[in-house]
């Protein structure tokens, strides 16, 4: 996954809604650079636990693992509850499993289970699937301006 861009059609903090991101991979961080609003998600794989007193925030703390050679497993808590995911709700209490896994013909699966007894009488799950951007992609800035509602204009005419 290292380097590779996606789009996807998510809502929220976590996934960063229906616009491109970028997955880095480092030997203890896996960072995800999402094109809209400079939003960056950091999910730390060197086998710590989420901290004590870490604030909730709009990406919350992640923490992840690697299942195979295909697969990343992140747990996340701490989300604020001004996101929503696929449309629901959650409480700053939630905590989030999620599953990115690299599947044939340039595809990433992505699966979530919400765990959030203040807001649900139980877990839910959601799936769904990023398509690779072409080869030579690379994510720009977004900025509410001018400049950027021209660039996107022409840009959202690509196939």
């Amino acid at each position: 996954m290292t380097g590779i861009a996606f789009r996807g059609v998510r809502r929220g903090g976590l996934r960063g809604g229906a616009w491109p991101f970028e997955i880095r991979q480092m030997a203890d961080v896996v960072f995800f650079f999402f094109e809209r609003d400079h939003w960056v998600r950091r999910i730390f794989v060197d086998g710590r636990g989420h901290p004590e007193g870490f604030p909730v925030t709009w990406m919350g703390h992640s923490i992840g693992r690697y299942e195979q050679f295909d697969t990343l497993v992140v747990d996340t808590v701490l989300v604020n509850d001004i996101t929503w995911i696929d449309g629901h709700p959650h409480s700053t209490e939630a905590k989030f499993l999620e599953q990115f896994r690299v599947k044939a013909g340039d595809k990433l699966e992505y699966t979530i289970r919400v765990d959030d007894p203040k807001a649900y009488t139980k877990p839910w799950e959601g799936k769904r699937a990023f398509e690779r951007m072409p080869r030579g992609f690379e994510i720009m800035e977004h900025v509410i301006c001018e400049e950027f509602l021209e660039n996107g204009a022409q840009r959202n005419q690509q196939p």
